[in-house]
């Protein structure tokens, strides 16, 4: 699930919400958006997948590609069983200049 919050930051942001019936060791998202329309704050972890490593690609066009892995020398990075937030991306009403 991909809600929007109005309620994040000055435009809101959209949020990554998985109800998975495992744990999660690693996610990979792609963000399809209107550069013209919106400029992406880059992403934050949510609470749950803070342990995770994360690397994220914007390249400008309207593509955003988001990587998360868990510490194969830390289980206890992985997301536990259940509703949880992965990550959340706050949005600006303008493209930046």
């Amino acid at each position: 699930d991909f809600p929007y919050d109005v309620n994040i930051g000055a435009a809101g942001a959209y949020r990554l919400l998985a109800d998975a019936p495992v744990e999660i060791a690693g996610i990979q998202a792609e963000i399809i958006y209107d550069p013209l329309q919106v400029l992406l704050v880059p992403p934050e972890a949510g609470d749950a997948a803070s342990g995770l490593d994360m690397t994220y690609n914007d390249n400008g066009s309207g593509r955003m590609t988001v990587v998360m892995y868990y510490d194969p020398n830390d289980l206890s990075t992985i997301v536990p069983i259940g509703e949880n937030e992965l990550f959340g991306i706050q949005i600006l009403r303008e493209p930046a200049e």
